[in-house]
């Protein structure tokens, strides 16, 4: 009996260290920053040039009649902004031509599912020279927001790709512990210099090299974490252009190859120009400039595949190549000779659409979808991939 009370002290005692030894083992689990992550996770990044108000000629528009657009009023033209994202609710979303106010109010807009990455605007007063006599220059840039239930955003940078003052934004993301996924997500913003000629051209391509160059030395930085690398923006180039070539050359994938795809028409162009896919070159009044492209070694290296590329639809859910085509001419319709919608073109097309528009049962509702139908909110149409990132 005399021995009991040893007993019950090295029980005592044995339960102590075995709850100091479990207590350890949860902190070390807590505080160790690597842990072993290898599931898969799916990622959807929307890309879409918002139409920067200062590039909105509310003169010209009414001289030709159409006094109501949204264009016209940039509040109701950014509610079907964040009313559109929102439906579609992808992951990550790079925005272009984002004005100081625009991404104030879209940050507000957005907030319960999005957190912002930075304003990026451009500097120099880059494009001030397209702006017409009775216009104003307001500065604009580019916007990445993720969701914040998904991602941690562990640094970014902005970066100028030319002298002239375009600037590119580089954020760095880190899935949430709970989903599993290894590799960072190095993402790069970016709406490269506009124009046709020669000098414009090169210009793009000395900006996607210095593009290439800034997200090399991310990933040289982040060498000690697996990452994979996308870019997604308004580049302002397509197939079989200098500018796209360039990137082709530089070892990257476009997405929409990825899945065989032809190029996705995202801007309506006021003069035809030449589109090439599978070997073959036709000239379009469509352009295909709004691409998401991956890295073709974290392709190979099994990181990161590309499930699909879409454009949301736009009145219905037909999404096959024919579809978007008629979609986007009769959204951006213009005349030959200015880059608004003439008012008999718009009439045109609101008829054309009306005719189609059985489900809708009110003429205040068929009045708003002529309106957006005119105008989606921007003259871009967004594009939205799905990607796989191990």
């Amino acid at each position: 009996m005399k021995d009991k009370p040893l007993i019950w002290r090295s029980v005592v005692i044995l339960s102590a260290a075995a709850l100091l030894i479990a207590s350890i083992a949860i902190l070390c689990t807590v505080l160790t920053p690597t842990i072993v992550r290898t599931k898969n996770g799916n990622v959807s990044i929307l890309t879409w040039n918002l139409l920067a108000p200062m590039w909105v000629d509310r003169q010209a528009i009414r001289s030709r009649g159409i006094i109501n657009m949204n264009l016209l009023n940039d509040e109701v033209r950014l509610r079907m902004v964040a009313d559109r994202i929102l439906a579609q609710a992808p992951d990550i979303l790079h925005l272009q031509e984002v004005e100081e106010e625009t991404f104030a109010n879209l940050t507000y807009q957005l907030s319960s599912i999005y957190s912002p990455v930075v304003f990026a605007p451009n500097v120099n007063n880059y494009w001030i020279e397209y702006l017409r006599e009775n216009q104003t220059y307001t500065k604009n840039g580019v916007a990445t927001f993720f969701k914040k239930k998904k991602f941690s955003l562990l640094s970014h940078r902005t970066f100028q790709t030319s002298s002239q003052g375009n600037v590119a934004l580089l954020a760095v993301l880190r899935w949430h512990r709970c989903f599993g996924v290894n590799s960072d997500l190095i993402l790069l913003n970016c709406h490269l210099e506009t124009g046709a000629t020669q000098n414009k051209a090169a210009t793009r391509i000395k900006q996607g090299n210095t593009i290439m160059e800034e997200i090399e030395n991310e990933i040289s930085r982040n060498n000690e974490h697996s990452s994979v690398a996308i870019i997604a923006g308004d580049l302002n180039t397509q197939s079989p252009y200098p500018g796209y070539r360039n990137f082709k050359k530089k070892m990257l994938l476009d997405a929409a190859e990825e899945v065989s795809k032809a190029p996705i028409p995202t801007y309506y162009n006021e003069l035809p120009v030449a589109i090439s896919h599978n070997n073959v070159t036709e000239w379009s009044d469509w352009v295909s400039i709004d691409h998401v492209f991956i890295r073709s070694v974290d392709k190979a290296s099994g990181k990161i595949r590309v499930s699909s590329v879409n454009v949301p639809a736009i009145d219905s859910e037909d999404t096959s190549q024919e579809s978007y085509i008629n979609k986007l001419k009769r959204i951006f319709a213009r005349d030959a000779k200015g880059s608004m919608p003439v008012k008999h073109v718009a009439d045109k097309d609101q008829k054309r659409y009306m005719a189609s528009a059985e489900d809708i049962a009110h003429e205040e509702l068929k009045e708003s979808k002529i309106n957006r139908v005119l105008r989606l909110g921007s003259d871009h149409l967004p594009v939205i991939a799905t990607l796989q990132i191990v």
